[in-house]
């Protein structure tokens, strides 16, 4: 059996009631809700990255947003640069062998500059 953990945090009386009756209408207790909400976050997909952007950056200062589809824009280049370095090498994801983040870092860093004097990048 999985272990569990149990969380406690404070929330407004109002919010918590309007909310749990927003979970009952779709047939979630506020458990199996935020147990949702974290089964999304470490699902990482396209979906999930979108619907926490919508969430998280709804109300956040600009500087805040910017910064944050800045950061998202790095994973996605870097699972780009990732998916097109296992390519050249003939491998699949299955077959990655261990390497550390930094080798792979630093690969991506030096291809992009060779990138840049063959006058492939920007």
């Amino acid at each position: 059996m999985a272990s569990t953990q149990q969380m406690n945090f404070r929330i407004d009386s109002e919010l918590k009631r309007r909310g749990d009756e927003v979970f009952a209408r779709y047939g979630y207790t506020p458990s199996e809700a935020v147990r949702r909400i974290y089964e999304l976050a470490v699902r990482g997909d396209d979906e999930s990255v979108i619907l926490f952007d919508s969430i998280f950056l709804a109300n956040a200062p600009d500087q805040e947003k910017q910064e944050e589809q800045q950061r998202r824009e790095h994973i996605r280049q870097f699972q780009a640069d990732h998916g097109a370095l296992l390519k050249r090498l003939g491998l699949s994801k299955a077959t990655v062998p261990d390497v550390s983040l930094s080798e792979l870092q630093e690969y991506i860093a030096q291809s992009r500059l060779n990138a840049m004097a063959e006058g492939g990048l920007a």
